[in-house]
């Protein structure tokens, strides 16, 4: 609701407040570029806006819990915009949710020489695209007892399952880089780990 000012004080921060004609007080700062109003800061400027009006909000905010809900919409009044502002908030909250719990990408790609290796691509493919790695290891992959997460030992799995090899390369990508480990498992890249250190 608009209000004249009647006054001016500062408050206990330097910050000036404009006294209007209801009683209440509103801050009126001059903080470019978000809020630009130069005639508050000179003794000029804020005499001649005594007598103009400025949106009252605490009278707004009694004004609208004393209006029953469904007469709000019927008023041109200063609390729809605020109702709406709400509404946007609270869309891009759910949005902002949604995105969280959206399902990932999980694939990785290591960008090398300006190519691309990524998951399902061949040894010959990562060795044409980013060179010889750094590192290389090879071993077994592990055989689990069923519905366990125990591994079997070695001579035990050798015994009754053919090894499947897993081959991983360890790439240095420069200065300030993660290092990228690319695991291959039946000659085509399975997955890319970065990490500070090799695992």
């Amino acid at each position: 609701m608009d209000r004249k000012i009647v006054g001016f004080h500062q408050d206990e921060e330097q910050h000036w407040v404009a006294e209007l004609e209801c009683g209440h007080n509103q801050h009126v700062r001059h903080r470019p570029p978000w809020t630009n109003r130069p005639w508050v800061v000179t003794p000029e400027g804020r005499a001649k806006a005594l007598g103009q009006t400025l949106s009252c909000r605490k009278c707004d905010a009694a004004l609208a819990d004393e209006t029953p809900r469904d007469s709000v919409a019927a008023l041109s009044h200063p609390s729809q915009p605020k109702e709406s502002s709400m509404k946007a908030i609270a869309i891009a909250c759910l949005a902002a949710a949604a995105a969280l719990h959206a399902p990932r990408a999980s694939a990785e790609s290591l960008r090398c020489n300006g190519y691309s290796a990524s998951e399902g691509d061949s040894r010959n493919a990562v060795l044409y695209k980013c060179g010889q790695p750094l590192l290389r290891d090879v071993y077994c992959s592990p055989v689990y007892y069923s519905q366990t997460l125990q591994p079997v030992p070695e001579p035990i799995a050798n015994a009754f399952v053919p090894c499947q090899a897993v081959e991983e390369w360890l790439y240095e990508r420069g200065p300030g880089q993660l290092t990228a480990t690319v695991r291959f498992r039946a000659g085509v890249v399975q997955s890319i780990r970065y990490g500070r250190e090799p695992q």
